[in-house]
């Protein structure tokens, strides 16, 4: 009896390349989005956290304190009568108030 020795090692070669190219071609199809959805998330958070910060700086908002303070979050205030501004490095929110009357 002879052993006949089937050659599988082309065909082998031949179906990995084929799998890593469709994973290739899949990560270069999704990893754009993804990071794109990504930097989206988190300049989002960064304006929401924002928005809550100068929310809460405009509760206890006096017409006549000025002062100007940082946050543990590395947001600074800055408040007196006719001014209320939060910022940091990136972005900022302010309010300026020319004049008002109560009827």
């Amino acid at each position: 009896m002879k052993y006949v020795k089937d050659n599988d090692k082309g065909f082998l070669l031949l179906e990995s390349l084929m799998v890593l190219g469709m994973i290739a071609s899949i990560l270069l199809f999704i990893y754009p989005p993804l990071v794109q959805w990504m930097t989206l998330r988190h300049e989002t958070k960064q304006e929401v956290e924002m928005a809550r910060v100068f929310y809460e700086s405009s509760i206890d908002w006096d017409d006549a304190t000025t002062m100007t303070e940082q946050s543990q979050d590395s947001y600074q205030i800055m408040k007196n009568e006719h001014l209320l501004k939060v910022w940091n490095k990136e972005q900022s929110i302010e309010v300026k108030i020319n004049d008002y009357e109560f009827k």
